[in-house]
């Protein structure tokens, strides 16, 4: 057995009824959203050693999705890290090629550190904490090893605030360049039923898109408007490589059903609230087809961007 803890949810900031209401209330940290394979690293205390482990499952010498357990295998330093501090558990991006090809040429195969758990305190260590203990104690010897920055912190700010902080996000990226979106943290945060819970904004899933009805075309049915507001190509392009890349697996046409059921749940989880709040009635059927049929569009585009 292994005490692997998956990575909490991050929900999108929008008409999301009241799973993140009260996040911006207090201190709020905004982060850059990078693109890259959520990894972790800690002492698993029921293996009895260092674990290294991508977004779901555990990695080894011989199963290496992504490539990050040789990453760590010629990082002794972040081993060290671990094994002197059991209690935490070291949440990080790390950076290969998946949807966004817009940064630097080297940003890639490197590990940016996004969160620390604290398993005896049962909180997530705040950001100047996690910054403090990167620099001082795991002292990586090269730059491959880095705490992503903040872009701003606010006390008590608006949606306003937030989309400000976004368009100032340049953390590496070429010049001209936008990034996916923004993470947004209130450490003391603890959601209306629970959970703790960060916020994200992602840069393509806000952008607004006029539907004109013209003579002769199909009514586009609102539950097809507001999947098409929510599943962008990032997003299928994303859930994509999950399914894929993150799991060593070739993609074949065969998988098609086992992906469309995959995407399914990810867009429930991730954007149904974004996407069906603002509507009167809806119908589930035509959800469910709307969001297999944008997937299909989306999926065949994915080779040939």
């Amino acid at each position: 057995m292994s005490d692997f803890v998956r990575y909490q949810h991050v929900e999108r900031i929008g008409l999301c009824g009241n799973e993140l209401d009260g996040l911006l209330n207090g201190t709020v940290w905004v982060f850059p959203k990078i693109d890259g394979a959520n990894h972790c690293v800690y002492f698993d205390k029921d293996l009895g050693r260092v674990a290294i482990a991508s977004r779901n499952q555990l990695l080894s010498e011989g199963y290496d999705t992504t490539g990050f357990w040789h990453f760590v295998d010629k990082h002794p330093e972040i081993a060290e890290f671990v094994k002197t501090h059991r209690n935490l558990r070291v949440y990080g991006e790390y950076l290969t090629p998946h949807t966004i090809k817009s940064y630097y040429d080297d940003a890639w195969n490197k590990w940016y550190i996004f969160d620390i758990w604290d398993d005896e305190k049962a909180k997530w260590l705040e950001y100047t904490e996690v910054v403090d203990l990167v620099a001082d104690v795991m002292k990586p010897q090269s730059r491959d090893i880095t705490v992503i920055p903040d872009i701003a912190k606010f006390v008590n700010p608006t949606i306003e605030d937030l989309y400000k902080a976004m368009e100032s996000d340049m953390f590496l990226l070429k010049a001209g360049e936008k990034g996916e979106g923004i993470v947004i943290k209130n450490y003391d945060y603890v959601n209306p039923y629970g959970r703790r819970t960060w916020g994200k904004i992602v840069r393509e899933t806000f952008k607004s898109k006029a539907h004109s009805k013209n003579k002769g075309e199909k009514e586009v049915l609102p539950e097809e408007t507001a999947v098409e507001r929510t599943m962008t190509q990032e997003f299928v392009s994303k859930e994509f490589h999950k399914f894929t890349t993150d799991r060593g697996i070739e993609w074949n046409m065969k998988m098609t059903p086992d992906f469309l059921k995959h995407i399914w749940r990810e867009w429930w989880v991730d954007c149904s609230f974004d996407a069906l709040a603002d509507l009167k009635s809806v119908d589930m059927k035509a959800v469910r087809k709307a969001v297999s049929s944008r997937a299909m569009r989306l999926l065949n585009r994915i080779g040939h961007e």
